[in-house]
C-alpha cells in the first residue's frame, strides 16, 4: 500500500497532542541545536516506540542529505550509523529522498523487500528491519529528513506516519540553524 493513501488516517489521541507540547518544550531548552535535535529523536523514538532515530540534513546545495544527530535505544545499533555515516546519500535516490522531494512520510516496514534502501547490511547488522522516513518542514521549506526505525515494525507505524510528520516538525528550528538550506 503507498504510504500516501493511508499516512494522515491516524487521529491523535490527546496523549499525543500533551506529548507534542511536551517536546516542544524541551527541544528548546535542550541548549544547542545539535542537542535540540538529539533530544527531539530520543523523545519522539521513545514515545512512539521506535528504536533508532536520525537526523539528514541537505548541503548547501541540496545535492546530498549527510547524518546529523541520532538516537539509538540499544548500542549494537552503531552498526547503523556507522554505514549510515559512510553511506552516499545521491540526489533523488532512496528513501531518505523520497521523503525530502514529495515532503511526505515514505514507510518501509520491511528493509530486506525495498530495492532502493542502500543501507541493508547496516540495518541488519543492528537489527533494524523498518521504519518510517519524514520530512522536516517548516512552511514552504524541507529543513531535512528524520528516520523512525524498529527492530520489529508494527502495521500501527504506518498509520502513525502523519503523528511522526508533526512530531518532527519540532526540529525544524535546529535543523535549519544546524546548516540546512530551504529548499524553493
Amino acid at each position: 500500500m503507498p504510504p500516501e493513501s493511508h499516512f494522515f488516517d491516524f487521529v491523535f489521541s490527546e496523549n499525543d497532542y500533551r506529548f507534542l507540547d511536551t517536546l516542544s518544550k524541551a527541544v528548546a531548552e535542550a541548549g544547542s541545536p545539535e542537542l535540540s535535535i538529539a533530544t527531539g529523536l530520543r523523545e519522539i523514538c521513545r514515545y512512539g516506540k521506535w528504536d533508532f532515530g536520525q537526523s539528514w540534513i541537505p548541503d548547501a546545495g541540496e545535492q546530498r542529505l549527510d547524518p546529523g544527530p541520532f538516537w539509538m535505544a540499544d548500542p549494537k545499533m552503531h552498526a547503523y550509523r556507522e554505514t549510515s555515516v559512510a553511506s552516499e546519500t545521491k540526489y533523488g535516490i532512496g528513501l531518505l529522498w523520497g521523503a525530502f522531494l514529495n515532503r511526505r512520510p515514505v514507510i518501509c516496514l520491511d528493509f530486506a523487500s525495498e530495492p532502493v534502501f542502500r543501507r541493508l547490511e547496516g540495518a541488519r547488522a543492528a537489527g533494524l528491519r523498518g521504519g518510517v522516513f519524514v520530512p522536516v518542514v517548516e512552511g514552504p521549506q524541507t529543513r531535512g529528513v528524520v528516520e523512525f526505525l524498529s527492530r520489529s515494525p508494527r502495521a500501527e507505524d504506518a498509520r502513525r506516519g502523519g503523528f511522526a510528520m508533526s512530531a518532527a516538525g519540532k526540529l525544524a528550528a535546529a535543523m535549519k540553524v544546524s546548516g540546512a538550506r530551504s529548499t524553493p
